[in-house]
């Protein structure tokens, strides 16, 4: 027992600086990605965190799939993506509210305008597809 101690003590107390690695994001789950080093001596990663520390953070970069990323190996059991070449979604909230609904609600609110005039309220927006173009987009971009 003393002998696995130690070796933990070993590999969690090290002194090695971090290393960071350009890598392949092969899949993303949740708050973590699994990455394959581009260099093919390196084996693959997994749960490697997309945030600081939490599984369900308030703020959220998710790589999208087969793109760069370069990783930062804290230890040998722990990395994290220090920076993305492309990204699939983001996810910005708070224990009230995320940024993609709030866009959603003011887009609503727009698409349902009316206006009184002097022969009654006017009829929705004459550019209400290209509004639903643009909640279209954000709901692909944002995540709630």
């Amino acid at each position: 027992m003393n002998n696995i101690a130690e070796l933990l003590r070993k590999i969690v107390l090290s002194d090695e600086s971090p290393q960071i690695l350009i890598c392949t994001v092969d899949k993303v789950n949740g708050a973590f990605c699994d990455v394959s080093p581009v260099d093919k001596n390196i084996a693959p990663l997994t749960n490697v965190r997309l945030n600081a520390y939490s599984e369900t953070p308030d703020f959220l970069i998710k790589p999208k799939e087969e793109s760069y990323v370069l990783v930062a190996k804290i230890n040998h059991s722990d990395a994290y993506v220090a920076m993305f070449s492309e990204i699939d979604t983001v996810r910005i909230r708070n224990e009230h509210y995320s940024l993609c609904k709030a866009f959603n609600m003011l887009l609503d609110a727009i698409m349902n305008l009316k206006v009184t005039t002097g022969t009654g309220p006017s009829g929705v927006p004459i550019n209400l597809s290209e509004f639903n173009t643009i909640k279209t987009k954000i709901n692909q971009l944002l995540e709630e």
